[in-house]
């Protein structure tokens, strides 16, 4: 009897804890969905067209 008292206890608690940790999983997740919804501010085009390119051309001396 009191084995099934005790495991009955122990499950509840490891229960309680999983429930827990998820409800701050879920949390989690919203409040990075919710940052990648915020409109963001950039470099405007015409900034971004006026810089060289970022790469450098090597040629070969013959």
């Amino acid at each position: 009897m009191k084995k099934y008292l005790i495991l009955s206890i122990v499950t509840t608690a490891i229960f309680a804890n999983a429930t827990s940790h998820h409800d701050n999983l879920v949390a989690e997740y919203k409040n990075m969905f919710e940052k990648i919804g915020e409109k963001r501010i950039g470099v405007d085009e015409s900034d971004i067209d006026a810089l060289k390119a970022p790469f450098v051309t090597v040629e070969k001396k013959k």
